[in-house]
């Protein structure tokens, strides 16, 4: 009994100086706008995930695919052409092409923005907003699963200041990332920022020795105007430019263990990279069935007998995870610039703002489908007995729209 006295008066002790400590800790207090106001985090009734400056840098947030890392319940993945799938909560976007509504809105500075340009650096961010399930009374009727608010920084009127940051590694990676902030006068301040990625692809393509698959060569710029024309009314103007000319692919890898019959390509559930079976492919079927030039329903040792794959063009066997035998190198080209005027006026009642946003984006893109070198396809031309070989090896897609 008197060992348990002990006991219990040791643990009175001990929670007693431990209690100081929890009354004098302090939970930081987070700003959020995720109800078109700002609100502390703690007072919005909604499932927000709000990440700062210094916790985006802090957790490596860098591209815009990162947050799926930090945010539960979302996930993040490229669909054909270069667009772009959100899902917060198992729900997204499975439909390609800009006519389809998203079920995930992309919002940046609380302006509707399309997420096919998403594959830019976060840079110069004061804080990323999730909002998890629907949001559609604020954001719009494309946020019924949720909505992504990005809030870039806006210009400082109390000092002059800057930072550059270089990011150097392997695969030849290169990036400089840099921001200037000039107040002009008590009421007007600018601010200029950017960044420059260079890097090599880290897939090798062993049919075209000189090409590799998702490399990097982009750029972004942006400059913000804020002037504040009254005690009351504030302005804020800014311009932003993303480019891009790199070999970004939609897939990483090609995974396929040949089909021995002709009723697919690949074997179902398959993790080799065989090459499918071109009798069970759309070209070797044509050329099969069609055209009777090459033999129906045979495998890919067959069109080596004859001759329509030859050299380089048979596919090596044990490839890598970081290996293609591809004949087309893919191609991912976009240039998009936006700009975005806000004007805010305080009133007693609450606060009057206006938000007019434009979106001009050119993109194309184009790639190997199936990541493979398929066979020389017989073609029969003309009435007479000659005949011509072509390679079927790829597909792509250029769009321009604009958007205000």
């Amino acid at each position: 009994m008197n060992r348990f006295i002990k006991y219990c008066l040791a643990v009175v002790v001990a929670l007693g100086f431990q209690v100081p400590a929890f009354a004098q800790a302090s939970l930081e207090e987070v700003i959020v706008t995720a109800q078109r106001t700002e609100q502390s985090l703690q007072d919005v009734p909604i499932a927000v995930t709000a990440l700062s400056s210094d916790d985006l840098d802090t957790k490596q947030v860098i591209t815009f695919s990162d947050l799926q890392l930090n945010v539960p319940g979302l996930n993040f993945g490229q669909t054909n052409f270069g667009a772009a799938s959100v899902n917060l909560r198992g729900i997204g976007r499975l439909s390609t092409g800009n006519s389809f509504d998203q079920s995930v809105s992309y919002h940046v500075n609380e302006a509707p923005v399309g997420t096919s340009g998403v594959g830019l650096e976060q840079y110069d961010v004061a804080r990323v907003e999730v909002l998890r399930g629907p949001q559609g009374t604020l954001f719009g009727r494309g946020a019924t699963a949720g909505a992504i608010n990005v809030i870039t920084n806006k210009p400082d009127f109390d000092e002059t200041y800057g930072s550059l940051k270089v990011t150097a590694g392997n695969y030849n990676t290169q990036k400089f990332e840099a921001m200037v902030n000039l107040p002009i006068s008590e009421n007007l301040a600018v601010r200029f920022a950017g960044y420059d990625l260079q890097r090599d692809g880290f897939i090798d393509n062993l049919f075209l020795p000189n090409t590799d698959y998702d490399g990097r060569n982009q750029n972004s710029g942006r400059f913000s105007l804020r002037w504040n024309a009254s005690d009351a009314t504030t302005i804020d103007l800014s311009f932003s430019n993303y480019n891009e000319e790199s070999s970004r692919a939609l897939k990483g890898r090609y995974v396929c263990d040949e089909s021995p019959t002709a009723n697919r390509g690949c074997v179902l559930g398959g993790q080799g990279s065989d090459l499918a079976n071109p009798a069970g492919v759309y070209d070797g079927i044509i050329s099969s069935v069609f055209l009777g030039t090459s033999p129906p329903g045979v495998g890919s040792s067959a069109y080596k007998a004859l001759g329509l794959l030859t050299g380089n063009e048979i596919r090596p066997a044990n490839m890598t995870a970081r290996q293609a035998h591809a004949d087309f190198a893919p191609i991912w080209k976009a240039d998009s610039d936006t700009i975005q005027f806000n004007l805010t006026h305080q009133l007693d009642m609450g606060t009057l703002s206006f938000n007019y946003t434009s979106l001009d984006t050119e993109a194309y893109t184009r790639s190997d489908t199936d990541m493979a070198v398929n066979p020389a396809i017989a073609t029969k031309s003309g009435t007479g007995a000659s005949a011509t070989y072509t390679r079927n090896n790829s597909a792509g897609k250029s769009a321009k729209c604009k958007s205000i």
